[in-house]
């Protein structure tokens, strides 16, 4: 069964450009996430499975496919504390299979890369981009998932091939400049 935890999603200012201020300091946070000027948000939503869904969408007029910045949590329990970190970056690889799995089963004309080991601000974690059809609309996007703890954070950005390609891009640097809460104080 899935826990709660704690997590913030923080929205840049966008006139300064600093780093806004949260509700809670940044040791009780599990990750933050600057989202992208023009995306609104965050729209939550809890997972029966336990999970918790945060959610960034890009600001488009009516009709259109819009830009999706997702961030999806599972907290698993002990199954994964003490991973040791010669197994965490298979783990993920797997936990992106699967979650890769679930986009695969909604889309026609599905393709995707492999796993692809990569970091997220500093821990080890997976990436895969994909493409396919939904209603009709040539999609693509982009997954990474990264352990920490007994928690398995899903990153997601997804929009309409034919939508700008800045709008994905900005959604991907705003997950690859993720700030995760490792246990340690940083």
């Amino acid at each position: 069964m899935y826990r709660s935890f704690t997590c913030f999603i923080v929205l840049a200012a966008l006139l300064t450009g600093a780093p806004p201020a949260t509700s809670a300091s940044d040791d009780e946070a599990l990750f933050v996430v600057m989202a992208p000027e023009g995306f609104d948000g965050p729209i939550r939503r809890s997972l029966e499975s336990g999970g918790q869904v945060l959610a960034y969408l890009k600001d488009r007029p009516v009709g259109q496919v819009r830009t999706l910045l997702q961030v999806s949590t599972y907290d698993v329990g002990e199954r994964l504390r003490g991973l040791p970190e010669s197994r965490r970056e298979a783990a993920t690889a797997r936990y992106l299979l699967q979650f890769l799995e679930g986009i695969a089963r909604s889309r026609e004309a599905y393709t995707q890369t492999s796993p692809e080991a990569t970091t997220l601000d500093g821990l080890p974690a997976a990436k895969a981009t994909w493409s396919g059809r939904a209603h009709g609309i040539d999609v693509h996007g982009v997954m990474y998932v990264v352990i920490i703890g007994t928690t398995i954070l899903q990153f997601h950005t997804q929009d309409a091939v034919s939508a700008p390609a800045s709008d994905m891009r900005d959604a991907v640097q705003a997950i690859e400049h993720v700030r995760l809460d490792r246990g340690d104080g940083r």
